[in-house]
């Protein structure tokens, strides 16, 4: 019907593709364990070769840029989930290399790719040719074996490193929660949170308790183990149970990177002395006995971790009873330290001691307790712990004369030399200086006291009927003084 014409029929143009693939890391041999790579660091060369699956491995080298043949590359993470959007970038975007790579001589290859903001086990990387979806329609290579797409070996991306916001803790009591969140950051290269971490990646961050450097185990309380999510773990009700002290500090490591990150040192004090010491009844000027003060830990026990080097310094001081006013004030001067004692100790292996041959109530005598302090920093109050109340007696009292008494000591009161006196005579003014039996002054004896001094006229040996002496003759000590004035000789006369 055509007339012997001839009509020639041209098919369209079709592309014939490879139907093998095979994945090299050019430079590394296959490892039996999960390489690992630092965020922002480079990946190592990634070589895809295509072939005919009849000479597996020969590259179908005809394969030209023209053909227009391209392989694409995606990160896949642990759960099966493409992150390439937000872990592998164009160069828009910074990341160096293409995620698209040419077929040229049957061969693509991936250089200076890297992955950023993203960190966990088990990545690995999904090499995808330009005719993946017909592909999988007829070869139903769902587990991307080789024929449609192949898979990179498993692989673990580390996060660069790692920091704690807030990094200063400040002061501790023992078994005490710090006031502030510690937020662990985990960071790429240039020290931005690696938000897309998030807590589906697996990545653990553990507190630890160090003090001077060194791994203090079983002392640190609250939720030490946490999961990061947007890039941050986060410790909110860490405390410090039984080691006070300083140079502590809080460290956190990535559990599977390792790094780490510290805060500044910190001190923990003590939450209580371990109870109210008990001191003996005493003379003026002697000794008081061993006593020991006993940080203790919120769990009750001596605070052993404390030593001298941290400086946790106990002090004491004396109050004493004054009963005309029934209060009990501050006694400035009481306690007194002797032959290279002192009034502050610092502890050490937890315990203040301050020593019997160091300590005397010197001045004074009556009813008096010690008040034992420590002070916790700044943040704290101090820590106060009062004795018993025990009393501090005279003893053996030395009373000797002060300059500007009348009756000189050599004749009148060593009973050496004479002197001549009519009856009626007055004796003049005497002041009587009371000491211990150290011969230490007693200035500090007040009226309240209730101290009393007596004259006394003895001759031979013989004290005389008090009749003899006429005046005051019975004075409170004042100050540590007893003062007589205008006392004088009557009904008796005689040597002696």
């Amino acid at each position: 019907g055509l007339g012997g014409y001839w009509v020639e029929l041209a098919s369209p143009k079709v592309a014939v593709v490879p139907d093998r693939m095979t994945l090299e890391v050019v430079g590394l041999a296959t490892s039996t364990t999960q390489p690992v790579v630092r965020v922002d660091d480079f990946l190592p060369h990634f070589r895809v070769s295509f072939s005919d699956s009849a000479k597996p491995g020969v590259p179908l080298s005809q394969i030209a840029s023209g053909d227009m043949l391209t392989l694409s590359i995606r990160l896949i993470d642990q759960h099966g989930v493409d992150v390439t959007s937000v872990a592998i970038a164009a160069p828009v975007t910074a990341t160096m290399g293409s995620t698209t790579a040419s077929i040229v001589a049957g061969v693509a290859d991936f250089r200076n790719l890297k992955v950023v903001n993203r960190s966990g086990k088990s990545f690995r990387l999904l090499f995808t040719p330009s005719w993946h979806p017909r592909c999988v329609d007829k070869l139903m290579d769902v587990a991307c074996a080789g024929e449609c797409c192949i898979y990179s070996q498993l692989f673990t991306v580390f996060p660069y490193a790692s920091r704690v916001n807030p990094p200063s803790v400040g002061e501790l009591l023992d078994g005490t929660a710090a006031s502030q969140e510690f937020a662990v950051e985990l960071l790429d290269s240039s020290s931005n949170i690696l938000t897309g971490v998030a807590t589906p990646d697996g990545l653990r961050v553990q507190a630890y308790l160090l003090q001077r450097g060194k791994f203090v185990y079983d002392r640190l309380a609250g939720t030490t183990l946490v999961a990061v999510d947007s890039g941050v773990a986060m410790f909110t009700d860490l405390s410090v149970v039984g080691n006070g002290g300083s140079g502590l500090a809080f460290r956190f490591d990535e559990v599977s990177s390792l790094l780490s990150a510290s805060t500044l040192a910190f001190s923990v004090f003590p939450l209580a002395f371990d109870s109210f010491p008990t001191v003996g009844d005493a003379e003026v000027g002697a000794p008081l006995q061993d006593i020991a003060i006993r940080l203790l830990g919120a769990d009750g026990k001596v605070m052993s971790s404390v030593t001298s080097g941290d400086a946790f310094m106990v002090g004491v001081a004396a109050q004493k009873f004054l009963a005309a006013t029934e209060v009990w004030e501050a006694c400035a001067g009481c306690l007194q330290a002797r032959g290279g004692g002192v009034l502050r100790v610092a502890a050490d292996l937890g315990v203040a001691t301050f020593r019997a041959e160091s300590l005397n109530i010197s001045g004074s005598v009556g009813r008096f307790r010690l008040v034992f302090t420590l002070a916790r920093g700044s943040t704290f109050p101090g820590l106060l712990a009062t004795s018993n109340n025990f009393s501090v007696d005279a003893g053996t009292i030395v009373v000797v004369p002060v300059n500007g008494s009348t009756l000189p000591v050599q004749m009148d009161l060593t009973g050496t030399g004479t002197r001549q006196l009519v009856v009626g005579d007055a004796l003049g003014n005497v002041t009587l200086a009371l000491g211990d039996a150290l011969s230490s002054p007693l200035l500090l004896v007040a009226l309240a006291d209730n101290i009393e001094i007596q004259m006394e006229l003895v001759q031979r040996g013989k004290v005389l009927s008090a009749a003899t002496l006429a005046g005051v003759t019975r004075v409170k000590v004042d100050g540590g003084l007893a003062r007589f004035s205008g006392v004088t000789v009557q009904g008796v006369a005689g040597t002696g």
